[in-house]
């Protein structure tokens, strides 16, 4: 029997500039505060990898979403000392308003794929 309840999606965008253990945690630390900040929607929620290229690329994601009316939560890891973002994370989306985040490319799509 196929589900039924509604899909909602959380998009976390990464930087690709930062060794991939750090986007890892930074997107640990940016899914944990947007799951506090923003109610939870009825049915699943998915979560989803996206990559920009670097600090400008991504405030201007985060610029560009919030231009939408995407709720986003940008978050700046304190360790790395120059108070850049290193990971936006939006709200539960349903799929009617997905359309902002489409330009942007999914997660570690450019690198190898796990060996054996």
């Amino acid at each position: 029997m196929p589900n039924t309840e509604p899909v909602h999606r959380v998009y976390i965008l990464l930087r690709a500039d930062l060794p991939p253990a750090q986007q890892i945690i930074q997107a640990a630390h940016a899914t944990m505060e947007m799951a506090w900040l923003f109610p939870r929607p009825e049915g699943l929620v998915h979560i989803c990898l996206l990559e920009v290229r670097d600090a400008d690329a991504l405030q201007a994601a985060r610029m560009r979403l919030h231009n939408a009316g995407i709720g986003v939560y940008a978050f700046t890891e304190p360790d790395m000392g120059n108070g850049d973002y290193t990971a936006v994370a939006t709200e539960p989306l349903s799929d009617d308003r997905r359309q902002p985040l489409k330009k942007y490319k999914l997660w570690g799509a450019g690198q190898a794929p796990l060996g054996d």
